[in-house]
Parts: C-alpha cells; sequence; structure tokens
C-alpha cells in the first residue's frame, strides 16, 4: 500500500499545484480588473477634461470674435469718417481754385514803397507812412497754391485718419468672459 500513500501523496501535491494556480489567476484577474477600472477611470477623467477644454475653446473664440467684430466696427466708423472728411476737403478745394481762377479770391503780398518809411523821423515825434502797397499774384498762381494747400490738407486728413486707426487700436477692450 505504499503506492497508495504515494497517490494520496500525490493528490495532495495536485491538489495545492492547483490552488496555487486558481489563486494566482484570481490575483491577476483581480489586476487585470484594477487595472481595467483604474483605465476607465483615466479614460472618464480625460474625456471630461476634453468637454471642459471644448467648452473653454468656444468661450474663448466667441470672446475674441465678439472683440474682432468690435474693432472692424470701430475701423469701419473711422473710415466712413475719413471718408466725409475728404469729400469735404475736395468739395472746399473745387470751390477755392475755382473762386481764384474767377478772381473772386485773390491772394496778394506786402511791397515796400518808395515813400514808405520804416521808422519815424528822430525828434519829429510823428511815424512815417505806414500804409502798405499789395502785389496780388496772378489768377493761375493763386490757384495753384490753394490747390496745393489743399493737397497738404487732404495730407494731413490721411494722417489724422491713421492715427485715430492706431489710437483705436491700441484702446483697452474689456476682458469679460462671456
Amino acid at each position: 500500500m505504499p503506492w497508495l500513500t504515494l497517490a494520496w501523496n500525490f493528490r495532495y501535491v495536485i491538489g495545492a499545484v492547483l490552488l496555487i494556480g486558481a489563486g494566482w489567476a484570481y490575483l491577476g484577474h483581480r489586476d487585470n480588473v484594477a487595472e481595467a477600472r483604474g483605465a476607465a477611470k483615466v479614460q472618464d477623467r480625460w474625456d471630461e477634461q476634453k468637454v471642459i477644454d471644448a467648452a473653454a475653446v468656444t468661450a474663448l473664440d466667441a470672446k475674441y470674435r465678439k472683440l474682432e467684430a468690435e474693432s472692424k466696427a470701430a475701423q469701419d466708423a473711422l473710415g466712413v469718417q475719413y471718408a466725409k472728411d475728404l469729400k469735404a476737403a475736395k468739395t472746399r478745394r473745387d470751390a477755392d481754385v475755382a473762386a481764384a481762377r474767377s478772381g473772386a479770391l485773390r491772394l496778394s503780398f506786402p511791397t515796400p514803397s518808395a515813400n514808405q518809411c520804416p521808422a519815424p523821423e528822430a525828434g519829429s515825434g510823428k511815424p512815417g507812412n505806414h500804409e502798405e502797397a499789395r502785389t496780388e499774384l496772378p489768377r493761375q498762381v493763386t490757384a495753384d497754391l490753394l490747390a496745393l494747400a489743399d493737397d497738404a490738407d487732404e495730407v494731413v486728413l490721411q494722417l489724422t485718419a491713421c492715427q485715430a486707426v492706431v489710437e483705436a487700436d491700441r484702446q483697452p477692450r474689456k476682458e469679460s468672459d462671456p
């Protein structure tokens, strides 16, 4: 019966091996389940964060689109004002040049005369003749000078408009979140 004892011992050995194997399988399965649960939690957190990030991006996009629209409206208003000012300057120029060519508008400058005294005579107490003699510019020269002055005015208008654009761009904007 020694072989029977050996068979019983063999059963114990096989049972112990099976028990160890089952424990090992259980622990491995438990680790896999825990790992899967952990991965699911990480995935859930990641999905939640993606939703939060997408909402933040959408909010920022809306905010900056609103600021862009406000800036465009301000630029458009400046453009309209510049067009009005330019039209008024052109109308004024055309009127000035037409008046100069017709003789209604004249430019003159003082010219010294022979009987004009720059200073009173010593001891007389009376000043000299200070009436000025004036020389009138020809009509074409007057028209050209007025056109040149109006061109300079247009440049000033253009620079003023550019300065307004730069100042409008530098204006602090409200940074409130939508």
